[in-house]
């Protein structure tokens, strides 16, 4: 008996569908776009030394299965949305910049503590290493939040430097309102007599401009980015007061549908870039503020009985920030330990 047209027609729409429907995953495969999203503007350092080089890297590595699509500058939310924008998928991979969101991730802010480390590289390595799988912070903060670390790295060491106020000594920052992103940076400049002020990097050069704030907690290779260099006029130099620690994370549920060979070559990438970052951080930080003190940044070192006496009352920090921490609940002694354990290993 002959079919009837319209049957006919339903079933070879059917046994056309089936092979497209099929070949739809592999051809999103082939064209695989990952979104990456960061708070920097897109003239800083972090994205254009650390992110673009991690994109340019994992696409020549992927042999162009791999692009990416770069929102800086708080394109696709802010500062201390992107840990739940990252978690929702609004964006693949997100930063979370632990200052921001201290009520989620507080002990990511563990190399940002006073002198717990000289070369940026030393900790942006020791921060990457116990955020991976098995490492204590991961097992802390990362699993139970349904992500995993990709890319981590620690600034450039931090200082203070101010528009209003000389610094001619350390104590001169006392009752100074000096801007910093949270969590340990704000413990030092507590100890140090300041008064911390919270609100995210974009912000500063108006508050300062202004004369909200009298300065600013950051690195030298972080004036520019901001035009911050054309507000300061004095600077402190030679201790470390702190750090910021950046983490790029991408969903463990997102992570689990890359094929093997695109997870390869976003951790490989990755670690081609970090490295890339923390050698161009410590290297310009040095050279940004030759620069500046020859424009006219008047910069005071921190040498001898001085030295001595600012790293005397930076010591509290670190064990109050552990010993809040242990109080809640939570490992904060076991995690510097943890973190300069990961430093002193080569």
């Amino acid at each position: 008996m002959a079919s009837h047209p319209q049957r006919t027609l339903r079933r070879l729409g059917i046994a056309l569908a089936v092979p497209l429907a099929l070949a739809a995953p592999a051809l999103a495969q082939d064209k695989l776009v990952i979104k990456i999203a960061d708070p920097f503007p897109a003239s800083h350092y972090v994205g254009k030394e650390g992110v673009q080089a991690w994109i340019a890297k994992a696409e020549e590595l992927s042999k162009g299965k791999v692009k990416f699509e770069y929102y800086p500058a708080q394109q696709l939310g802010k500062a201390k949305d992107l840990f739940q924008l990252t978690q929702s998928g609004v964006t693949d991979i997100g930063l979370v910049a632990p200052a921001y969101t201290p009520e989620k991730v507080p002990l990511s802010v563990v190399g940002e503590l006073p002198g717990m480390f000289t070369s940026t590289c030393d900790g942006s390595r020791a921060l990457y290493k116990i955020s991976q799988p098995g490492g204590l912070l991961a097992q802390q903060e990362y699993a139970p939040n349904g992500l995993r670390v990709l890319f981590a790295n620690m600034l450039a060491p931090y200082t203070v430097m101010t528009a209003r106020g000389e610094l001619n000594k350390f104590e001169d920052l006392a009752g100074r309102k000096v801007y910093a992103s949270g969590g340990a940076k704000d413990l030092a400049l507590r100890e140090l007599g300041a008064v911390p002020v919270r609100m995210t990097g974009p912000e500063v050069y108006e508050a300062m401009h202004r004369g909200t704030i009298d300065g600013t907690m950051m690195a030298f290779v972080g004036l520019r980015p901001y035009d911050l260099q054309t507000q300061v006029k004095w600077a402190l130099n030679g201790v470390s007061l702190g750090s910021t620690a950046i983490l790029y994370v991408i969903s463990e549920q997102k992570w689990q549908k890359l094929a093997p060979d695109v997870q390869k070559a976003l951790t490989d990438s990755a670690q081609y870039a970090m490295q890339k970052l923390c050698e161009y951080s410590d290297k310009s930080n040095e050279e940004e503020r030759i620069a500046f003190e020859k424009a006219g940044l008047k910069v005071h070192n921190i040498t001898g009985d001085e030295k001595t006496r600012i790293l005397k009352k930076l010591e509290p920090v670190s064990t109050e920030w552990a010993a809040d921490l242990d109080k809640r609940g939570k490992p904060g002694t076991a995690m510097i330990k943890a973190y300069k354990d990961a430093v002193a290993a080569k």
